[in-house]
């Protein structure tokens, strides 16, 4: 993913929402030896900048 890219957020019992990729959430950050991994990224949706699992997010349209 890139920074601008258009995401789909998969949402239990709820309908999808559309956002905005804008980060991944360094604070989500999780070190295998030296490869440093992340589990969440920073969204814009609904008017604010939240954080949401990886597992959750599907890029709809990337900015290239």
């Amino acid at each position: 993913m890139k920074s601008g890219d258009l995401v789909e957020i998969h949402f239990p019992d709820v309908p999808n929402e559309t956002g905005i990729y804008i980060e991944m959430d360094y604070n989500s950050a999780w070190k295998d030896g030296e490869e440093e991994h992340y589990s969440r990224a920073m969204i814009l949706w609904a008017e604010a900048i939240t954080s949401i699992p990886l597992n959750q997010i599907e890029v709809l349209h990337g900015n290239r």
